[in-house]
């Protein structure tokens, strides 16, 4: 795996991971919107939208809410529910 890809990934998984324990525990969920929007950038040219079962970890995309921030379309498109 090229570093780069390697380094999103682990981006990835930080960023939707503390929005899930921010979540949880009622702090706020945004963080630096430019992490979150390169983040999602990459989230969305590596996994596909559908279908999502086998090898692929996520839900299906989850539609955010009007106005929701780059961690809360991140939150989404890995099928959480923001």
């Amino acid at each position: 795996m090229p570093g780069r890809i390697a380094v999103s990934a682990y981006v990835q998984e930080l960023l939707t991971h503390a929005w899930d324990l921010a979540q949880a525990t009622g702090q706020p969920t945004e963080g630096d919107p430019e992490l979150a929007a390169w983040t999602l950038a990459v989230a969305r040219r590596i996994l596909p939208p559908e279908p999502r079962r086998g090898e692929v970890p996520f839900a299906r995309v989850v539609e955010p809410p009007p106005g929701a921030g780059p961690y809360a379309q991140l939150a989404a498109w890995l099928g959480r529910q923001p």
